[in-house]
C-alpha cells in the first residue's frame, strides 16, 4: 500500500501528506490489540489476528478506496475481495515482523524520534517540530502518542526488512539497455497476401450448410423477451415551467447573486496541431516544427486558417476549423494559454510547443472581465428557478399519483387528473431497459413481472426522477426465422470458407519456400510483395493486425530470409520474409535510460519482495478460524 509513496520519496515526511491513517492501515494491528480478549479471525504462527484489529484495518481500507472512488458500493467491494485482501496484508506484515524479530533487526528510539521530528506536518509555521501540533493531529485522527510511535516503529522495521530483501534488485545500465532494445526494436517484413476476395467465388455455402449452422447456433439468433410501458415521469426537469417564472423574480435573483454572474477574461481561439510526443527524439520534434512552420506560411498566403486546420490539423478540433470556443485562464496548458492570451484578435502566433505537439494559434475574439449581462443568463436563471419550484411539487404529485393508483385508476385516468401526458417507451429487453429512463435492475425486474395492462404499485426510481408505469405490451423470447438471418449466415460461412482456402494456399507456399529446392519457383509464383510498416515484438502490424507468431519469427530471422510459417490477418493469410531489423534510436535511449534503469529496478524489487513474502508464507502456519469475517 505504501510502495508508491516509497517510489517517489524515502522521506517519511511525504507519507503524512497522504494522511496519518494510511500509516496504520495494514502494518499496525496484530501487535496493537494482543492484550484484548474476544474473537479472532485467525492465527499467524500462533499469533492471533483479532477481530477488532481486522475490522479497523478493513474500515481504513474501505475509507481510502471510497475517498478515491466515491461510487463504490458494498457489492463492488465484495467483488474486489477487499475483506480477504486486508486479512492477507495483515498476515504478510506479521510474517515480516516475526522474521525481523528472528534476525535481531530493531529500530532505535532515536530513529523513531528523528522521523517524527522531521515530518513536515508536525512543523510549525516558524519551522521546527511543534509538540502541541503533533498531539493535536494525532487526536484528530483518533491516535495516541504511544500507539502512533509504536506503529511508526513497526513501519520502520518493515521498511528495513524490505530494503534488505530487495538489495539484489538494482539493475545495471546494460540490463536496462537490453530491456529497452527488446521493447523498442522494430522489424519490417515483405509479404505476399492471399486476400479473401480471391476465394469468395469458391466459398459459397450450400443450403444444407446454412440450415445446419442455423440449427446449431440458434442461441445467436434468439431475441430476448421484450416489454413496452406507458409511463408518467415525475422529475423537477419535467415538471418545471420556465415560461411561468415572472421577469421580476428573474431580475431579483440576478441582482442577489451578482457574484455568480461574473465573467473572467476569456478568449475564443482556433489552433492547428501537429502531434509529437512529449519525450520524442529531437529529430521528430524538429520535423514536426518544420511542418507547422510550413502550414503557417500557407496561412499567411492564400489559405484561410479554418481551411488549413481542416486540412492539416491533427487535433480533434480540426474538422471544426480548429475552433476551441471560449476559454478562460487555467483551462489550457500554461504554454498554450500564455501564447493565446498574448495575441490580439486576428493575430496568428508563432509555433508553440506543448506536451501534445506543435501548435499555431489564431485569436478570434476577446471578452474582458466583468458582469455578464442579464440577457445572456436570463434563460438559465428561469430554468433554475423553475426547477427549484418544481422540486417542491414532485413529492406532492407522487403522493397523489400513488393514491389514485391505489384507488384503481388507470394510467390514462391518473394522467388526466394530474394534467400530465403519458409517454411511450417502445419495446425493450430486460437487460437493456427502456432508452432514456435509466431504470435500475430491480425496477426492470418489477416491470417484466407485470401482466399486460398492470400498473406498478408505487412509482419506481429512474435516472432523473420517478416513473409510474403501466405495462402496455410484451413479446416472449423468440428465435429469428432462418429466412431473416440467411444472408448473415451465408456471409459468415462464405468468409470462413474463404479464410480456410487462403490459409491452405499460404501454408502450401510457406512449405515450398522453406525447401531450398522449391524456393525459387515458389517465390516466382507469389503475388506482388508489399512492405509492412515497422512493428515491435507485440506483433501489431498496420494493415495486417496483430500476430504474435509473425513477431516471434521475424525477430529471430536474418535479413532476406523467408519466415517459416503462414500468418493470419483479417484480410487473409500471407507469407513473409524479413526485410530489416531496426534498432531503437540511440538518442531515445540516452534520453530515457534513467527511467528504464529505475523501472527495471522497481520491477525487480517487487518480484524479490513478493518472493520473500511467499517464502515466509510457505514456512508459516496460517489459520483462519472464523471465515465468516472474510466473506
Amino acid at each position: 500500500m505504501l510502495d508508491p509513496i516509497r517510489q517517489n520519496a524515502r522521506s517519511w515526511g511525504v507519507k503524512i501528506v497522504f494522511g496519518i491513517i494510511i500509516i496504520v492501515f495494514v502494518f499496525w494491528g496484530v501487535g496493537s490489540f494482543r492484550n484484548q480478549n474476544g474473537s479472532v479471525v485467525g492465527y499467524v504462527n500462533d499469533t492471533p489476528v483479532n477481530v477488532t484489529e481486522y475490522r479497523q484495518a478493513l474500515e481504513r481500507a474501505t475509507e481510502q478506496l471510497r475517498s478515491r472512488f466515491p461510487d463504490l458500493d458494498a457489492e463492488m467491494l465484495k467483488q474486489l475481495g477487499l475483506r480477504r485482501q486486508v486479512f492477507s496484508q495483515i498476515v504478510d506484515a506479521e510474517l515480516v515482523r516475526q522474521k525481523a524479530k528472528d534476525t535481531g533487526m530493531v529500530v532505535s528510539d532515536e530513529e523513531v524520534r528523528e522521523i517524527i521530528r522531521s515530518t513536515p506536518a508536525f512543523q510549525s509555521d516558524r519551522g521546527g517540530f511543534d509538540y502541541e501540533l503533533y498531539r493535536r493531529l494525532l487526536r484528530a485522527n483518533g491516535l495516541t502518542e504511544v500507539s502512533y510511535e509504536a506503529g511508526m516503529r513497526t513501519e520502520l522495521l518493515l521498511d528495513k526488512m524490505r530494503q534488505v530483501a530487495t538489495l539484489p534488485a538494482k539493475a545495471s545500465e546494460q540490463e536496462a539497455r537490453d530491456h529497452f532494445a527488446f521493447a523498442r526494436d522494430t522489424a519490417v517484413v515483405r509479404y505476399a497476401l492471399f486476400p479473401l476476395e480471391d476465394f469468395t467465388a469458391q466459398a459459397s455455402p450450400s443450403e444444407e450448410e446454412i440450415a445446419g449452422y442455423y440449427e446449431q447456433n440458434k442461441a445467436r439468433f434468439t431475441l430476448p423477451a421484450q416489454a413496452r410501458i406507458s409511463y408518467l415521469l415525475f422529475s423537477a426537469e419535467q415538471m418545471a415551467r420556465p415560461e411561468q417564472v415572472p421577469a421580476e423574480e428573474v431580475r431579483q435573483y440576478y441582482e442577489a447573486h451578482a457574484d455568480k454572474f461574473q465573467r473572467q477574461e476569456e478568449v475564443r481561439a482556433s489552433h492547428i496541431l501537429v502531434k509529437v510526443a512529449k519525450d520524442a527524439p529531437q529529430e521528430e520534434v524538429d520535423t514536426a516544427k518544420a511542418k507547422i512552420e510550413d502550414i503557417r506560411k500557407k496561412i499567411t498566403g492564400s489559405l484561410s486558417f479554418a481551411d488549413a486546420a481542416k486540412k492539416f490539423s491533427e487535433g480533434p478540433s480540426g474538422p471544426a476549423g480548429g475552433d476551441l470556443g471560449w476559454f478562460g485562464r487555467g483551462r489550457m496548458v500554461p504554454t498554450f494559454e500564455q501564447a493565446a492570451f498574448a495575441l490580439k484578435p486576428g493575430q496568428v502566433s508563432a509555433p508553440v510547443r506543448t506536451e501534445f505537439g506543435w501548435h499555431i494559434i489564431k485569436l478570434e475574439e476577446r471578452r474582458e472581465p466583468g458582469q455578464i449581462p442579464l440577457a445572456e443568463v436570463e434563460s438559465d436563471i428561469r430554468a433554475e428557478l423553475a426547477r427549484d419550484t418544481a422540486a417542491s411539487l414532485v413529492g406532492d404529485a407522487l403522493d397523489e399519483a400513488t393514491e389514485l393508483a391505489a384507488a384503481g385508476q388507470s394510467l390514462a385516468e391518473i394522467a388526466k387528473s394530474l394534467h400530465m401526458v403519458p409517454r411511450d417507451s417502445g419495446m425493450f429487453s430486460e437487460s437493456a431497459g427502456p432508452a432514456g429512463i435509466g431504470l435500475n435492475d430491480e425496477a426492470k425486474r418489477v416491470i417484466f413481472s407485470l401482466a399486460d395492462g398492470e400498473l406498478t404499485d408505487t412509482p419506481v426510481s429512474s435516472g432523473n426522477g420517478y416513473i409510474l408505469a403501466e405495462k402496455a405490451g410484451s413479446k416472449p423470447e423468440s428465435v429469428k426465422p432462418l429466412d431473416e438471418v440467411r444472408v448473415q449466415i451465408e456471409t459468415l460461412l462464405k468468409r470462413d470458407k474463404a479464410l480456410e482456402l487462403s490459409k491452405a494456399k499460404a501454408q502450401a507456399l510457406a512449405k515450398q519456400l522453406a525447401d531450398p529446392a522449391a524456393r525459387e519457383q515458389a517465390a516466382a509464383s507469389l503475388p506482388e510483395l508489399k512492405t509492412s510498416e515497422p512493428f515491435d515484438r507485440k506483433g501489431t502490424v498496420p494493415d495486417l493486425g496483430a500476430n504474435q507468431d509473425l513477431a516471434k519469427d521475424a525477430f529471430v530471422a536474418k535479413s532476406g530470409e523467408w519466415l517459416p510459417g503462414a500468418y493470419s490477418s483479417p484480410k487473409g493469410w500471407y507469407v513473409a520474409k524479413l526485410d530489416a531489423l531496426i534498432p531503437a534510436p540511440e538518442s531515445e535511449w540516452q534520453s530515457q535510460k534513467d527511467m528504464w534503469v529505475a523501472a527495471l529496478t522497481q520491477s525487480r524489487e517487487q518480484e524479490l519482495y513478493q518472493a520473500f513474502i511467499e517464502s515466509l508464507r510457505s514456512e508459516a502456519k496460517i489459520e483462519i478460524v472464523n471465515p465468516q469475517y472474510l466473506e
